[in-house]
């Protein structure tokens, strides 16, 4: 019983990060569980579209489980 309850008081399932903001010089990312890894995945796959790599601005939370990562999209060279 005691196991159940813990069950049903965990959220159903945390949102893979995806792109909420994209431009030439900036990726905006939203994630909820906080996985780093996919985060700066999808933040690289975002800034490749311009030719472009990521750098790490700043990170907000959203909500009680949301984060918002902010990534400026730099030239390479």
């Amino acid at each position: 019983m005691r196991k159940l309850v813990v069950w049903a008081l965990l959220p159903a399932g945390f949102q893979e990060p995806a792109i909420s903001d994209i431009s030439a010089d900036k990726v905006k990312v939203y994630a909820e569980g906080g996985d780093e890894t996919k985060v700066k995945a999808e933040t690289e796959r975002g800034c490749a579209l311009y030719k472009r790599v990521p750098v790490a601005l700043s990170v907000r939370r959203v909500g009680d489980f949301g984060r918002e990562y902010l990534f400026a999209c730099k030239d390479p060279s």
